[in-house]
């Protein structure tokens, strides 16, 4: 399998979630130890794959803003419909799942009986799930060949150490006041753009679609929100702040 940071790793699992068995299928990795109480779920796949389409837009988006190479477009464009084509498998692989298991006793996949404590959130055997996936997909769940096409759409940020220093959290001491939490990351981000690209203090509206992605990236959204704040939104963090 292929993790978040793009690394080769072995599979460390024996029984996984339905949510966890169709990351197996789409090549994501999952490598978190089994837990004791299941019925905490350990991944949100729908947020994962929400990040990566959206990534993936912002990136589309940034790229025809910039007016980049037709090729580069042409790179992001198609980063965008795999995304798409993710989630669309994502939905197929959970259906038929569920399909499957709903068949019990008669079922090609098999339950870990010492592992699913919760009838509500089942633990699959990864084996049965591996014979299972090539008898309906033709696919090896530990066919490394078959996670290659990911490696563009799945976001860097999955598997952030957890002892990361988050230096975007760290208020600069000449700013404003900050009205929301997510203005001082935001502030962070833009100086770190703009230091690498100082044309962006004249493009306040490719800078805050910069911005929406880094905030994105890490996992940064508005209170009682999936997604971080508008790029229109982000101007206002920007207010009266020295960024270069």
């Amino acid at each position: 399998m292929i993790d978040a940071n793009y690394k080769i790793i072995s599979n460390q699992i024996v029984s996984c979630t339905i949510d966890e068995a169709v990351m197996q299928l789409l090549g994501i990795s999952v490598t978190l130890p089994e837990i004791e109480d299941d019925s905490i779920s350990v991944y949100d796949l729908d947020e994962i794959l929400w990040s990566i389409a959206d990534g993936a837009e912002v990136e589309y988006n940034n790229a025809k803003m910039e007016k980049l190479s037709e090729e580069v477009i042409a790179e992001k464009l198609a980063n965008l419909k795999n995304a798409d084509q993710l989630i669309t498998n994502a939905r197929r692989y959970r259906s038929d799942i569920i399909d499957e298991l709903a068949k019990e006793g008669v079922s090609d996949l098999r339950i870990n009986k010492l592992s699913s404590h919760n009838p509500a959130c089942p633990k699959i055997t990864v084996k049965s799930l591996n014979i299972w996936a090539k008898k309906i997909y033709g696919i090896s769940i530990f066919d490394l060949s078959n996670t290659q096409n990911l490696n563009a759409s799945i976001p860097k940020t999955l598997d952030q150490p957890a002892n990361e220093t988050k230096q975007w959290l760290v208020v600069d001491k000449s700013d404003p006041e900050a009205i929301q939490p997510w203005y001082t990351p935001a502030r962070y981000f833009a100086r770190q753009l703009v230091k690498d690209d100082s044309t962006l203090l004249t493009k306040r509206d490719l800078l805050a679609n910069k911005i929406y992605q880094s905030l994105n990236n890490v996992g940064i959204h508005k209170r009682g929100n999936r997604k971080p704040p508008s790029a229109d939104t982000i101007k206002k963090a920007l207010a009266n702040v020295k960024l270069g």
